[in-house]
C-alpha cells in the first residue's frame, strides 16, 4: 500500500478554458493518493540463491498476477471563486513474467488499468479543467539485455460522450538503465512532443526504509 497527501497553493497565468485568452488566478489544491496491490497468483523468485541477486533490482520480483487499485481526490479552489472537486479510481490487472535475475529477455511486466473520475465543479483554466472522465491505461516494460530495459506507456480516453472519445490522452517510451541503487534513461512523450533524461534513486540502504528520489529533464523536441 502506498498513500501520499499534497497541498499546494501558487498563482497562474495560462489560457481559460473554452477561449483562447490568458488569465491570472491564484489555486490552492488538496490532493491524496491511495495505491494497493493484491496478488492472485505469485510464483517464487529464487533470488536468494543467486549470486547475482538484485543487480537490476533494489527488491525481489515475483512472477505472478496481481490487482491494482488506484483511489485519488483532490480538491482545487480558485481566486475568482470557482472549484473542481475530483475523485479518481482506477482497477485493473498486472501480470510479471520472470524475476529479473539473468541477463537475456528476463522480465515482463504488462499492466491495464481503467479509471473512471467523477467530477464537480470545473476549472477556469484549460490545463487542469478535467474533461477525460472514463479513461484506460496500457503499461509494458520488457528487460532487453542486462541492465537495459523497454517501457511504455499509453492513456486513452473511452468516454463516448467525451469531444476525445478513442483518441490518446497521454504516451511515453523510454529506454532505462535499471540498477539496484539507482535508473537512468531517456525518454519521449509523442502527445506532448516532449523528450528528455530521468534519474531515480531507490534508497541507500536497499532495504526500503526510504523512498525513492526522482528528477526528470525534459525538453521541447
Amino acid at each position: 500500500h502506498e498513500y501520499a497527501l499534497r497541498i499546494g497553493t501558487g498563482n497562474y497565468e495560462a489560457e481559460e478554458y473554452g477561449r483562447k485568452k490568458l488569465i491570472n488566478l491564484s489555486k490552492q489544491t488538496i490532493f491524496t493518493s491511495v495505491k494497493s496491490s493484491y496478488f492472485i497468483f505469485s510464483a517464487k523468485n529464487d533470488a536468494k540463491q543467486n549470486k547475482f541477486s538484485y543487480r537490476y533490482s533494489p527488491e525481489p520480483i515475483y512472477p505472478g498476477l496481481k490487482i491494482n487499485t488506484e483511489f485519488n481526490p483532490s480538491y482545487s479552489i480558485y481566486s475568482n471563486k470557482s472549484s473542481q472537486a475530483l475523485i479518481n479510481l482506477k482497477v485493473g490487472p498486472e501480470i510479471t513474467f520472470g524475476s529479473l535475475n539473468k541477463s537475456f529477455l528476463d522480465f515482463t511486466r504488462i499492466s491495464v488499468m481503467p479509471g473512471i473520475t467523477i467530477k464537480d465543479g470545473s476549472s477556469p483554466f484549460k490545463f487542469d479543467n478535467e474533461v477525460d472522465l472514463r479513461t484506460v491505461k496500457f503499461d509494458l516494460d520488457q528487460q532487453i539485455v542486462g541492465a537495459l530495459l523497454f517501457s511504455s506507456t499509453f492513456e486513452f480516453n473511452i468516454d463516448k460522450d467525451s469531444h476525445n472519445y478513442g483518441k490518446s490522452l497521454s504516451s511515453q517510451t523510454a529506454l532505462i538503465i535499471h540498477r539496484r541503487s539507482y535508473e537512468f534513461g531517456i525518454f519521449y512523450q509523442p502527445y506532448q512532443e516532449v523528450g528528455g533524461i530521468m534519474f531515480r534513486l531507490n534508497g541507500f540502504s536497499f532495504d526500503n526504509s526510504s523512498p525513492p528520489f526522482i528528477i526528470n529533464e525534459s525538453s521541447k523536441i
